[in-house]
């Protein structure tokens, strides 16, 4: 999920991919089957026992980019650039792009999955030549606190279509977040 992160420069907003529980979780028990099978001779029918610790290696470095992987977005309002970026621990792939936008919109998708819905919240730049991605969630709240953090920040009109209704006991708690933020 996408977190509202602290900058130094009052003219960039980031946001930055934060440690979860299935990564972390997914991370070590990969590391931990690598570690297994590198670490102690586990009898495997028809194989080697260097092919059994390459294995071992090759499940440990999944588990190591399952918990150092991230993710970000900067917005820069002097620039008016996005940029995103993809990386190890820190960015090894980005994209900058130009903001030529004239509102924020958060729309709600579903889709089914075994019998399940699933939502997810997606935020883009609503340009001329169509949607700019900025994020997704897969939570009304933190979306819509983002939406309205991009939206006062780059002083945007925020078109909230994701036909939810946000609980407004928190919104003055959010405004507040945001004022300061502005100021």
């Amino acid at each position: 999920m996408m977190k509202e992160v602290y900058s130094k420069d009052p003219d960039k907003l980031l946001f930055r991919s934060g440690w979860n529980m299935a990564a972390i979780g997914a991370g070590l028990f990969f590391g931990c089957v690598g570690a297994i099978l590198y670490y102690v001779d586990v009898p495997v029918e028809d194989a080697t026992p260097e092919s059994v610790h390459a294995v071992g290696v090759g499940f440990a470095a999944l588990g190591a980019v399952c918990i150092a992987i991230r993710g970000g977005t900067t917005i820069d309002r002097k620039a008016r650039t996005i940029t995103q970026w993809v990386g190890l621990l820190v960015p090894l792939f980005w994209r900058t792009r130009p903001i030529e936008a004239s509102a924020v919109r958060l729309t709600c998708e579903t889709s089914r999955q075994r019998g399940i819905t699933i939502y997810s919240y997606p935020i883009t730049f609503v340009t001329p030549k169509g949607d700019v991605p900025i994020a997704s969630t897969d939570s009304v709240m933190p979306a819509w606190s983002i939406a309205q953090s991009v939206a006062t920040f780059l002083g945007l009109e925020l078109l909230d279509e994701s036909e939810t209704q946000v609980d407004t006991r928190l919104i003055p708690t959010v405004l507040r977040k945001l004022r300061k933020r502005s100021a």
